[in-house]
């Protein structure tokens, strides 16, 4: 992967203006060049680039290769903080507690751009399907999957007009 994926495409890329540094990791049938520009470079110009760069070696590269693809990162884009959760609750309160109070909490403070949960355990619900059951009724596996996912959406509520307006303080909704 080495010599015949990551060595071109480094080679092909260094010509391309502003760039400080070209690294490049190769595994198991994975080749990853990594391009850092100076600061204040036009992302949109040098990936741009790279696209052309990348193209014009295609036919050096592999023939039973993926198509090469070009991704812009930017380091201000990464996360500027990571919280990690401890305490007596479990698993999956601790993943509750995080989506349902805290995720909606961090995201309404001003300049936060996103909020993302990972860890915990995520609520699921298995569905064993008897297919002799299903037959009897003349009902098919499709319908079911059909009818769990209509019932999975989230969708969200919203007051109409005339609820809006008759709300008071101490009152409730009818």
């Amino acid at each position: 992967m080495e010599t015949l994926v990551s060595e071109p495409i480094e080679k092909a890329v260094t010509s391309i203006g502003n760039l400080r540094n070209v690294t490049s990791s190769s595994q198991d049938g994975v080749s990853t060049v990594v391009m850092e520009f100076e600061l204040g470079t036009n992302l949109d110009a040098v990936a741009a680039d790279a696209r052309d760069k990348v193209s014009a070696i295609k036919s050096q590269l592999p023939k039973d290769i993926d198509e090469p693809t070009i991704l812009k990162l930017d380091i201000a884009s990464q996360p500027v903080m990571t919280i990690g959760l401890t305490g007596p609750l479990s698993p999956k309160e601790m993943r509750i507690l995080a989506d349902d109070v805290i995720t909606d909490r961090l995201a309404k403070i001003a300049g936060v751009a996103s909020v993302n949960v990972l860890g915990g355990e995520e609520r699921e619900i298995s569905v064993a399907v008897d297919k002799s059951r299903l037959d009897a009724y003349g009902i098919g596996i499709d319908s079911v999957v059909q009818t769990i996912k209509g019932a999975n959406l989230n969708v969200p509520a919203v007051l109409s007009r005339k609820a809006r307006g008759t709300i008071r303080s101490g009152q409730s909704a009818r």
